[in-house]
C-alpha cells in the first residue's frame, strides 16, 4: 500500500514539473492615438464601457484609432484582440495572422461614412481582420496568452530563487 501511495506521489510531482501552464495577462500599452474627425469621442473605444461608442464625422474622408502593444517577456504564445462594433463582438488570435512576428503589435480601427475596419499591421501593410457596416465602434481590448515552464517555477519555489 505504501508503494502505491509513493508511486502516486511521484506521478503527481512529474505532472507538476512537466506540464506547462497557460494564462492570460493584460497587455503593456505603448500608445493610443486618434485622428481628428470623430463626432463621438474616439476615447470611447477604450474606456471599458460597452454603453459608449465612438462615431466618425460623416462628412470626413476617414477617421482612425491606433493602438500599439509591446510583447511581454517570457514565452508569449498568442495575443487575443477583442473588438465590439455595431455588428457584434469578435476575438482575433493574432498569432494566426501575418502581424504576429514583430516586437510590437500595431492595431487600428478605421471608419468612413457607414463602413469600419479593424486591422493589424504586418510591417508592410494593414491587414483587415474584420469589416463592418454601421456607425458605432464600442470597445477594443487585448490580452497576452503566456505559457510558463512549470518545472522552472516549481524548482524556483523549492530553491527560493
Amino acid at each position: 500500500m505504501r508503494n502505491k501511495f509513493a508511486l502516486i506521489g511521484i506521478l503527481m510531482l512529474l505532472v507538476i514539473i512537466i506540464v506547462p501552464t497557460t494564462y492570460a495577462v493584460k497587455p503593456n500599452l505603448v500608445e493610443r492615438s486618434c485622428s481628428d474627425g470623430w463626432d463621438k469621442p474616439c476615447s470611447n473605444i477604450y474606456d471599458g464601457n460597452e454603453n459608449t461608442y465612438a462615431q466618425d464625422d460623416y462628412n470626413r474622408e476617414v477617421s482612425y484609432y491606433y493602438v500599439t502593444y509591446h510583447k511581454p517577456r517570457g514565452r508569449t504564445i498568442d495575443f487575443e484582440w477583442t473588438v465590439l462594433d455595431s455588428q457584434g463582438e469578435e476575438t482575433f488570435n493574432l498569432k494566426d495572422t501575418s502581424c504576429w512576428n514583430k516586437k510590437e503589435i500595431q492595431l487600428r480601427a478605421t471608419h468612413m461614412k457607414y463602413t469600419g475596419r479593424w486591422q493589424c499591421y504586418n510591417g508592410d501593410s494593414w491587414v483587415t481582420l474584420r469589416e463592418f457596416i454601421g456607425y458605432e465602434l464600442f470597445e477594443e481590448s487585448g490580452s497576452w496568452i503566456l505559457k510558463t515552464d512549470s518545472s522552472r517555477r516549481f524548482f524556483r519555489n523549492i530553491l527560493g530563487n
